[in-house]
């Protein structure tokens, strides 16, 4: 039952696919195409569309938590190590240590992640009845947590 809710919490943050009642439609076509773009493993594409939707929604924590996401994946791909192992955790049976992130993608990943939260803080305070505004909170806490584990003592990917 663990591993089930790891990768259900793994994929609903990685995609930032979340729906925001208040996200204008220019963010929801650019969330869209840039879920399409992490899909497809255009890593470089899926950056660049993601930073479009924060742009074009500053109040939208999929944007932001799409993008942290979307940095995660960069950052494994960069690595080498875009495996099962890099959304989930240790499946295999030997962790590697692997360098820290480059600097500046973990600057850009906690900026992003920080936003998403704060935004989700915010939602929850608005509308606390509301299971859309705690998923965003909660997805985002989530992908700051996957990131965290991943980028602290040597975890692997």
């Amino acid at each position: 039952m663990k591993r089930f809710w790891q990768v259900a919490l793994s994929t609903a943050v990685m995609l930032g696919t979340g729906l925001q009642a208040s996200a204008n439609p220019a963010s929801d076509a650019l969330r869209a195409r840039a879920s399409s773009e992490v899909y497809s493993l255009d890593d470089e594409q899926a950056l660049a569309t993601w930073r479009q939707a924060t742009v074009a929604d500053p109040q939208d924590a999929a944007a932001w938590r799409g993008l942290a996401g979307a940095i995660i994946a960069h950052i494994a791909m960069l690595r080498g190590t875009m495996t099962v192992d890099s959304y989930l955790g240790r499946v295999a049976s030997k962790d590697e240590a692997l360098p820290p992130p480059p600097a500046d993608l973990a600057k850009e990943f906690n900026a992003a992640v920080d936003r998403a939260t704060a935004l989700g803080r915010q939602y929850v305070a608005a509308r606390p009845n509301d299971a859309q505004a705690h998923y965003e909170l909660g997805s985002a806490v989530g992908i700051r947590a996957s990131y965290w584990q991943r980028s602290t003592a040597g975890k692997k990917w």
